[in-house]
């Protein structure tokens, strides 16, 4: 596994973490959190309940639906759930889902650019203060 991904893996796990602790809320207290407005289990981009196109968009579903992203919105968009939850929880059209900036093209080095061994070695030593590090996040959830 490549320090990147390991990295990236830590992070997410980080991320459920944090995910999971946010969710439990008092929907009763904090009716207007996101949280209380929740997606369909088989299918985590639509909300739950817009079936019917004149179902009402709680300020928790609101929140909700400005926060489901770009694929969300591009497997979804023709979905007629997903025309629902737009028309009701966006009536102003004011929410948009962008494409990811793609802009990003990592350098070309040439003929300089590091050996393949050269840089595997260099990398253990990161690598295992990654697996440290990642170990250790988990004994924090």
């Amino acid at each position: 596994m490549s320090l990147m991904r390991f990295v990236a893996t830590f992070l997410s796990v980080q991320a459920l973490c944090s995910l999971a602790q946010l969710q439990t809320v008092d929907c009763e207290a904090d009716p207007e959190n996101m949280y209380c407005c929740p997606l369909q289990p088989m299918a985590p981009c639509l909300l739950e309940g817009f079936v019917r196109s004149d179902q009402p968009c709680s300020a928790a579903c609101q929140k909700r639906y400005q926060t489901l992203g770009y694929d969300c919105y591009k497997d979804y968009k023709e979905h007629f759930q997903w025309n629902n939850m737009r028309r009701n929880c966006d009536p102003q059209n004011i929410v948009q889902f962008n494409p990811p900036d793609t802009s990003f093209r990592p350098p070309d080095y040439g003929p300089f650019a590091p050996a393949t061994t050269a840089g595997a070695q260099s990398v253990m030593p990161s690598m295992l203060l990654a697996v440290v590090v990642f170990f250790q996040g988990l004994a924090l959830c």
